[in-house]
C-alpha cells in the first residue's frame, strides 16, 4: 500500500537524487516504448499549482505506487507504464521564445489524503523576489514536455 498523507513529511525538502515518478499511458508512447512529448495527456498549467503536471515523490513511493488505484484518483492505471527521472533532470529554467520572461521550475509536495506522494510541477516567473506560482505560456509548457520526456526517456520505463 502507498503510504498516505498522515504518514508523510509535506515539509521535507527535496533532495537533487531524489526520483520523480510518472504513468505513462499506452498512446503517449511511440513504437520504441518511449514518450512523445505531443502525446502527453496529462500535462498541463491551471492557474493554482494544485492543476501542475504530477509526478509521484521517491521519497514516498516506489514505481508500483505509479499504478496503485489509490494514488491514481481510485482509476485502473495497470495497463500504464512507470517512468523515472531525478529532481536533479528537471530543467530550473525555460525563457519564453520570445526572450522577454523567464520561467523556474521546482517540484511541490501536494499529497493527496489516501496517497502521500503526489507532488506537482511548479513554476514561477524567474525575476519574482515572492516566487509565487505563474501558470507559463504554451510555448514554455510545450519546452518543458520535450525537456521533461528527454529526462524520462534516458531511463526508459521502469515497469
Amino acid at each position: 500500500m502507498p503510504l498516505a498523507a498522515s504518514e508523510v513529511d509535506v515539509n521535507k525538502q527535496f533532495s537533487l537524487t531524489e526520483f520523480l515518478y510518472r504513468r505513462a499511458f499506452p498512446f503517449e508512447l511511440n513504437s520504441k516504448g518511449e514518450l512523445v512529448p505531443t502525446q502527453l495527456e496529462s500535462f498541463s498549467f491551471a492557474k493554482e499549482v494544485e492543476g501542475a503536471p504530477s509526478f509521484l515523490r521517491g521519497a514516498y513511493a516506489n514505481a508500483n505506487d505509479v499504478v496503485h488505484q489509490e494514488c491514481a484518483g481510485n482509476k485502473d492505471v495497470s495497463a500504464c507504464s512507470v517512468f523515472q527521472m531525478m529532481v536533479s533532470e528537471l530543467p530550473g529554467s525555460i525563457v519564453t521564445g520570445d526572450g522577454k520572461r523567464q520561467y523556474s521550475l521546482w517540484p511541490v509536495h501536494k499529497p493527496l489524503i489516501l496517497c502521500g506522494a503526489p507532488c506537482v510541477i511548479g513554476s514561477h516567473l524567474h525575476d519574482d523576489p515572492e516566487k509565487a506560482y505563474a501558470k507559463p505560456s504554451h510555448a514554455v509548457v510545450t519546452e518543458l514536455k520535450v525537456q521533461i520526456c528527454t529526462a524520462l526517456n534516458m531511463r526508459g520505463a521502469v515497469q
